[in-house]
């Protein structure tokens, strides 16, 4: 016991009149006099109306709309997306995608459209229960906010008159019968080509055999001739040598 009151969490509010646990300290963010600050109301979504369906089904156009409530008025992010339910009303995945940028915004409120067949996916819906999914998330950058994603299933199912047919297969098609011309216009090119250098190849080895022909040839009698006349030579000298014993001998 020193005398002084003891600030635990170190907010700058004593213990004696700090009624809240500071538990990150952030200067951009201060407490008020009770050691507190303001509480993060959570985010909430209502879905206003879904437009353009023919009773349960969705035929052309599709308009969602929505709003978001706030009461400390912090900055959000907000969507609505697509439902493609697969086992009963339990089991499902988005397929169409409505946010940032895409959301329009009148009055507060906001609103996503979507066409049959430009917007659905290249797979067969039809028969499935589709249902509309919004969600939102708050910007508030307080170290006490709640920034959790929220999420609202719309109670409204319905399914999709048309499907859109996979394109798929016809691209499939078109980039085989692409890719058949190009293979065979390049095997008739690489043919062409090894026939021509075969034809050089050819024609330098025929030079060269008869290079080799020449150069024997002229190479070869030379040596020949200055072999025999050698020859010749000595058997002049050796005959020479001769006679001259033979006229020596008494």
């Amino acid at each position: 016991m020193d005398g002084c009151i003891d600030d635990s969490d170190g907010d700058g509010i004593g213990n004696d009149a700090d009624v809240c646990i500071t538990e990150i300290l952030d200067d951009n963010y201060p407490v008020d006099e009770y050691g507190c600050r303001p509480v993060d109301s959570k985010i909430s979504i209502d879905e206003l109306d879904l437009e353009g369906l023919d009773g349960d089904v969705w035929s052309e156009f599709i308009r969602v709309r929505w709003e978001i409530k706030d009461d400390d008025l912090d900055p959000y992010l907000t969507g609505a997306r697509i439902m493609l339910n697969q086992t009963g009303n339990y089991s499902f995945f988005p397929i169409l995608t409505c946010t940032a940028h895409e959301v329009r915004t009148e009055n507060n409120t906001h609103y996503c459209d979507w066409n049959i067949p430009e917007d659905l996916p290249i797979f067969d819906i039809k028969g499935y229960a589709l249902h509309v999914q919004y969600f939102a998330q708050s910007l508030n950058a307080s170290p006490e906010a709640n920034n959790e994603l929220v999420y609202l299933d719309s109670k409204t199912y319905f399914t999709a008159e048309i499907f859109h047919e996979p394109t798929t297969n016809r691209l499939d098609t078109d980039a085989g019968a692409s890719s058949a011309t190009r293979a065979l216009g390049w095997g008739l090119i690489t043919i062409f080509a090894v026939a021509i250098m075969l034809q050089r190849l050819w024609l330098v080895m025929k030079e060269n055999q008869s290079s080799v022909d020449d150069s024997k040839f002229s190479a070869g009698e030379p040596f020949k001739s200055t072999e025999n006349e050698a020859l010749r030579d000595n058997y002049h000298n050796l005959s020479e040598l001769v006679v001259e014993s033979s006229e020596g001998e008494p």
